[in-house]
């Protein structure tokens, strides 16, 4: 029996930082069917890397329930809590599990948008050599970079540093659970209206900062950022960053959230959206 399921959805698009969703679930543990010393115990089959699917069911007005997807999340080393009447699970997607692993540098480095997220999804091993989507308008994009400056560099490094050059953005595709690179596009999203709000939404000023440098092959180049008057400057060392013009394309995604107004709302209502 389910107590609670949580489930967190973060999305950025600097590639300044890397997103990723987690999902924690808490299971009642009638008669210690979860016991993780008793050799025949149910806990066992919940294996490390074991995707697991979490669909959102709506009752309908006629009864029936329409499930929507939640995401697909995976347990990792240490990602499990035994208390006194539940169990709880911390699981996280596709993007997690990436986050802090080494990325294996291939002795061929790929020459391409979609090359290097396969090269990042190989060292997770073969059960997710594939699991990834590269929107066919960005996956021949060409960016490189060299075996030195990539040595020592997570996996989450480089997809955030690979989508920072090419204007992209990495999330978790939710129908499918794999990793999915998408271009930053301006698109409608769903009307939030004060029917759906259980309070009003809150007006504030968003983070500002001043310059942004980037690390290139000779050199650095600084811009100014949304506010010269800030006390925040940002540095950026990407590997796939070579020259002034490769700098001005990528400062378009860094200074995406900064600057402007910043809007806090909590709603209730299609969970689909």
């Amino acid at each position: 029996t389910i107590k609670n399921i949580d489930i967190l959805l973060e999305s950025t698009f600097s590639g300044l930082s890397l997103p990723y969703s987690t999902c924690t679930i808490e299971v009642y543990n009638e008669n210690k069917r979860f016991d993780p010393y008793a050799p025949n115990s149910i806990f066992k089959s919940v294996e490390e890397r074991q995707a697991i699917p979490i669909e959102i069911g709506l009752r309908l007005p006629d009864g029936t329930i329409e499930w929507l997807p939640g995401g697909t999340f995976y347990q990792q080393s240490g990602g499990w809590s035994l208390m006194p009447l539940t169990v709880q699970w911390n699981l996280t997607d596709v993007i997690g599990m990436l986050t802090s692993r080494r990325f294996v540098v291939p002795d061929t480095l790929p020459t391409t948008l979609n090359g290097w997220i396969s090269a990042v999804m190989a060292s997770l091993g073969k059960n997710f050599k594939t699991h990834y989507v590269v929107d066919s308008n960005v996956e021949n994009i060409q960016i490189n970079a060299s075996k030195e400056k990539l040595t020592g560099m997570s996996c989450g490094d480089v997809i955030r540093f690979a989508c920072m050059a090419t204007n992209t953005r990495p999330y978790q595709d939710r129908t499918s659970g794999k990793l999915r690179i998408s271009k930053i596009e301006r698109i409608e999203g769903n009307a939030l209206t004060l029917d759906n709000m259980p309070s009003y939404a809150v007006m504030s000023e968003n983070a500002e900062v001043s310059d942004i440098t980037f690390a290139l092959d000779n050199g650095e180049v600084t811009f100014p950022g949304t506010n010269t008057e800030s006390d925040q400057s940002l540095s950026v060392d990407n590997p796939f960053i070579h020259t002034q013009d490769d700098a001005q394309k990528a400062m378009i995604s860094c200074l995406l959230e900064y600057g402007g107004r910043k809007f806090t709302a909590q709603r209730r209502g299609n969970p689909s959206s």
